[in-house]
């Protein structure tokens, strides 16, 4: 017995709460490595996806402006964040900063790298070398998400080399093989914007364009001279006359009747620089125009939204949107109009209006090539809400990931289901998408996913799937570290569960194989110290102090470049504790002491130094030194308020005055938990705090102050899930307190017994206790009849539940306090048969009290008279 005070879940549920559920907040030991988190946690990975998300939906300067962020305050950048880190940069037009990205990959030569060295040759018109890049490098070289700009890229280049077909062909290809319709619409803009940079351009090609112009005035080969025109003039970086013979071109007659204005209006905001408000009025007034080109309405769009996302107001744009939504007749882009009005309500935090407008598309326009985009955006509105809407966004994450083939972008989306349900701890539903991932193709880095796969099954508490896949059923390795990080948690979810000798088995199997050598030492110290902790936990403390005694020296010669001095000093914290617990288990009281009085010494304030008293106490308590342990534990809260385990050590120490068994001490217990709940306002114990608070005034026999916080607890925890137990309570303050002199009290505790005996959202348990305490109260009020029909009412209504196995432990205990409550009326009615059928069929349903009805079946089977033979039961 003395092996289990230090270690288990001292809770004394028996003794504080008397059949109510014990509040799980109470710790059984320190712990130097708790269960570990996912190695990628799901917020970054959720901004990861918002930045790809901005990049394929053809907003680079938002993906690198995303990108840049995450950067912040990390380390090595993985190959993946590089690359889409620097296509982001490159349609940004942020060239140089490209190049800095991908040089900090890893594998310089990587295809992926290669394509994006390409691009930014291209850009920088450096031709050879662009060809270079591309040498031998086929569009299936790279991942599919980029070959939408491997064509691109091709294209390019023979538009260089004026091999038109190939460059149109190439073009087409990029088009096609673009991941979104945004991006596609990006393309086309880089395509035109790239037209106002290649080549070159000379005062005297401009002034045959000029002369062109004019001696063709009226005809189409003059509009078509004035677009080169304005061309060149760009190119010659005059771009204020460029835009002049534009809106020249705008003003001239016999534009529309060629059908050039939609052309001109998207070349005037090019040329005029896509953030002047010149550019965007043209774009406006392309998009308003009824028989405009739709590609060209589709690229004004994504120039316009583009500058509208990087603008703290962008209040005229959406007055625009606005009025194409809700034009007659609709708008040709109402799909594309409604997904950029959410975005936009999205970015400035309005999420009920961007879950609307996204909701509309996916309603009125489910054939649409924007529903993915839409999809992904309610994941995010639902990700981002407070609190979040994690189940919500994994559906609609769901949806999204059934509309795409197989590959990477597939399996990144299996792990954002896994992550939304992981943090909705649903970690079933966790593990299994986690495993979908796994097993699609494309992931990338696979290691951390199973790693959070391993810690969502221990979660769920599938310890064998969990050890399966460490095991080797999955075919994804894990480095050491994380190797076993992943076999702590399992081990000691084992622990936890009371299966310590399987935890120890495996965690010896384990070291004998030889693979600790090459984990840091930290962790190698944390595996000792479970392998120390396990144990205790089997009884066999013997070894743990000279064991301890050896890892301390050790950590005394550990040098500094190991081990920090601060890690060093904890680690050791935490093995002075388990080494104090290791001599009370033996029952060498004072040689725990005086270990605890060095931990107090030597790490004051430290986490296993404020456990000490609440280890200590647990001794005094098993030892019946209730004083002395009350004592500790005041002392721990005096010493240590800000600690968290303070408002712990009030609570037990309140739990050991009340145990001492006297009025003074009972209201001691009732003053320690004030201080507790006016110190720690804010703490999840509260409601137990003032349930006991209640509980010791009836003690007391002050009923009135019962009831007061009876009526307190159930008005200030309305939602609770024991809030019943306090109905309950005051319930059965009203029943003892009601009498002759006060028949109301007792005629509403008969009121509250009825109502929790007939509330569908209380637990079932609670309903049948109290019906019988129903049946209680009327036979106290005098309603013998009223009293015997209620019992027989709670057999009908919850003995086939008894019997269906969906009553618990107590509810099958008041069960059988009806059934012993009503055959007591039977017989005194002499209806013998009918309560010897009863104590028959209590046998028959295995309810408590067997002994009982057996002795009550024997005294009355002489008294009843053999039925005569085939008579039927009544």
């Amino acid at each position: 017995m003395r092996r289990l005070f230090c270690w288990w879940v001292a809770c004394l549920s028996a003794v504080l709460l008397q059949g109510q559920p014990t509040p799980q907040t109470t710790p059984t030991e320190a712990v130097p490595l708790a269960e570990q988190a996912p190695i990628a946690t799901p917020g970054e990975a959720w901004q990861r996806q918002a930045a790809e998300s901005a990049l394929r939906n053809g907003y680079p300067q938002i993906a690198a402006t995303l990108y840049r962020r995450l950067a912040e305050g990390q380390g090595t950048l993985d190959a993946r964040f590089l690359l889409n880190w620097s296509t982001a940069l490159l349609a940004s037009g942020e060239v140089e900063q490209a190049g800095e990205k991908l040089a900090q990959l890893p594998d310089p030569q990587m295809p992926e790298a290669r394509l994006r060295r390409a691009l930014i040759e291209i850009l920088n018109r450096e031709w050879e070398r662009a060809a270079d890049a591309l040498e031998d490098l086929a569009a299936t070289d790279v991942p599919a998400i980029d070959r939408s700009w491997y064509y691109l890229a091709q294209a390019w280049l023979a538009d260089h080399e004026d091999e038109d077909e190939d460059a149109r062909e190439a073009f087409q290809n990029a088009q096609q093989a673009a991941a979104s319709p945004g991006l596609a619409a990006q393309f086309d803009l880089m395509q035109r914007a790239f037209e106002l940079r290649r080549g070159t351009a000379s005062e005297a090609e401009l002034e045959d364009l000029r002369e062109t112009q004019e001696e063709m005035a009226g005809s189409r080969a003059a509009f078509e001279a004035g677009r080169l025109r304005a061309i060149t003039l760009a190119r010659l970086n005059r771009r204020d006359r460029a835009v002049a013979v534009v809106e020249e071109l705008l003003r001239t007659p016999g534009l529309d009747d060629f059908q050039l204005r939609p052309q001109f209006l998207l070349l005037l905001a090019l040329v005029a620089g896509e953030d002047t408000g010149r550019s965007r009025v043209a774009l406006r007034e392309l998009l308003s125009l009824p028989q405009a080109p739709r590609d060209l309405q589709r690229v004004a769009l994504q120039l316009l939204a583009s500058n509208a996302f990087q603008v703290s107001d962008p209040a005229e744009f959406r007055e625009s949107l606005n009025r194409w939504i809700e034009q007659t007749p609709p708008h040709p882009l109402i799909d594309r109009l409604l997904l950029v009005r959410a975005q936009l309500a999205a970015q400035r935090g309005d999420l009920d209006a961007a879950e609307r407008d996204a909701k509309a598309l996916l309603e009125r326009f489910p054939g649409s090539r924007l529903v993915d985009a839409a999809l992904e955006l309610l994941a995010q509105v639902n990700w981002r809400r407070e609190p979040p809407r994690y189940r919500t966004a994994a559906d609609y994450l769901q949806r999204l990931r059934q509309r795409l083939q197989a590959g990477g972008e597939r399996a990144r989306l299996s792990v954002l289901i896994g992550d939304s349900y992981f943090l909705n701890s649903d970690y079933a539903s966790a593990a299994e998408a986690y495993g979908n991932a796994l097993r699609e193709t494309g992931l990338g880095p696979a290691g951390p996913v199973l790693y959070q796969q391993v810690l969502s099954e221990i979660r769920a508490g599938r310890l064998e799937e969990a050890a399966s896949h460490l095991d080797g059923v999955s075919p994804v390795p894990l480095d050491a570290e994380a190797r076993w990080r992943a076999e702590w948690n399992l081990l000691d979810a084992w622990r936890r569960a009371g299966n310590s000798e399987r935890a120890r088995q495996r965690l010896q199997r384990l070291l004998n194989a030889d693979i600790v050598s090459n984990l840091s030492l930290p962790l190698r110290l944390r595996l000792r110290w479970l392998r120390l902790r396990l144990a205790l936990d089997m009884g066999d403390a013997a070894e743990v102090p000279a064991r301890v005694d050896a890892i301390l020296q050790e950590l005394a010669e550990t040098e500094d470049a190991a081990l920090s001095t601060a890690e060093r000093e904890r680690l050791a914290s935490y093995f002075r504790l388990i080494q104090g617990e290791a001599y009370f288990q033996l029952g060498q009281s004072e040689q725990g002491s005086a270990v605890f009085e060095e931990l107090r010494r030597i790490a004051p304030g430290s986490g296993p130094a404020i456990l000490s008293y609440l280890v200590s106490a647990r001794e005094g308590a098993v030892q019946n030194r209730l004083v002395q342990a009350q004592q500790n534990l005041i002392e721990l809260a005096d010493l240590y308020p800000q600690s968290e385990y303070a408002p712990l050590a009030l609570w037990e120490a309140a739990l050991y005055a009340e145990r001492r068994g006297l009025d003074s001490t009972y209201q001691e217990a009732i003053n320690i938990l004030e201080r507790l709940a006016n110190e720690y306002p804010d703490h999840p114990l509260l409601f137990y705090v003032r349930l006991k608070q209640a509980d010791l005034s009836r003690k007391l026999n002050d009923f009135g102050t019962a009831l007061l916080l009876y009526e307190r607890v159930r008005n200030q925890f309305p939602q609770h899930s024991e809030r019943f137990r306090a109905e309950m309570a005051r319930a059965d303050v009203l029943m003892a307190a009601g009498s002759a002199q006060q028949p109301e009290r007792l005629a509403s505790a008969i009121l509250e017994y009825e109502r929790l005996a007939d509330l569908p959202a209380a637990p079932l348990d609670l309903r049948v206790e109290a019906s019988y305490k129903w049946g209680k109260a009327l036979n106290l009020q005098g309603e013998r009849e009223r009293a015997k029909a209620t019992f027989w009412g709670t057999l009908e209504r919850f003995w086939p539940d008894a019997e269906a196995g969906r009553l618990g432990t107590q509810g099958r205990y008041w069960l059988s306090r009806t059934i012993i409550e009503l055959t007591g009326y039977l017989e005194q009615d002499g209806q013998l048969e009918q309560a010897l059928r009863l104590y028959r069929r209590m046998l028959e349903s295995g309810l408590p009290g067997e002994t009982l009805a057996r002795e009550r079946i024997q005294r009355l089977m002489p008294q009843v008279a053999p039925e005569p033979e085939g008579a039927a039961d009544e």
